[in-house]
């Protein structure tokens, strides 16, 4: 541990030089829903289910996936539970967050970082989920989506088509600005590659 000067840090170093790369999904595919961070509304998740069907995966929401606890989908420990037996069961090729909001940071290190090295699964979700990428990242060098949560299916269009996209495909992703949208304007233009 290293102390700064009010908060005690614990810094694990990597463990694994080589990145871990998941397969896209198939047809057949069992994936996780999980709900490591915040609560999530049990029809937003209902509707998830009904989206991952129809691409012809397997989803198994987990038990504590549409519990609440105060600020959180359960404790600390159903929440990790919950995680853990997702990254483990060999079963499950992806595992798909819930939600973020808050609570993966009191979680994220007793995540079981052997199992995540042993059967690398894709990982995605965003906002307080990012602890988690950081996390699977630094410790077992697997590379995730930051990007949409399950809960987010219900709204279809773009959060469906670019979720299955993600998950589903190798192909280059190709973001097309929604020129109704409030936030389509470019503010700086240029190209990116990589």
């Amino acid at each position: 541990m290293h102390r700064s000067t009010n908060v005690w840090i614990t810094v694990m170093p990597a463990t694994s030089p080589q990145t871990l790369h998941p397969q896209v999904l198939r047809a057949g595919d069992a994936v996780a829903l999980v709900s490591p961070a915040g609560p999530v509304d049990p029809g937003k998740i209902d509707a998830a289910v009904a989206v991952l069907k129809g691409w012809g995966l397997r989803p198994r929401v987990y038990p504590h996936a549409l519990g609440k606890y105060s600020f959180y989908s359960g404790t600390d420990e159903e929440r990790l539970a919950d995680l853990n037996a997702a990254l483990a069961d060999p079963e499950i090729r992806a595992v798909i967050c819930n939600r973020g909001g808050y609570g993966v940071q009191r979680i994220v290190q007793q995540v079981d970082m052997d199992a995540v090295r042993r059967d690398p699964k894709l990982v995605t979700g965003f906002s307080d989920i990012t602890a988690l990428h950081g996390a699977l990242w630094n410790h077992a060098r697997l590379a995730t989506i930051h990007g949409p949560v399950a809960s987010q299916l219900e709204r279809g269009g773009l959060f469906v088509s670019g979720m299955h996209h993600v998950l589903m495909s190798t192909e280059p992703v190709l973001l097309k600005a929604d020129h109704a949208s409030p936030t389509a304007k470019v503010r700086t233009g240029g190209s990116a590659q990589g």
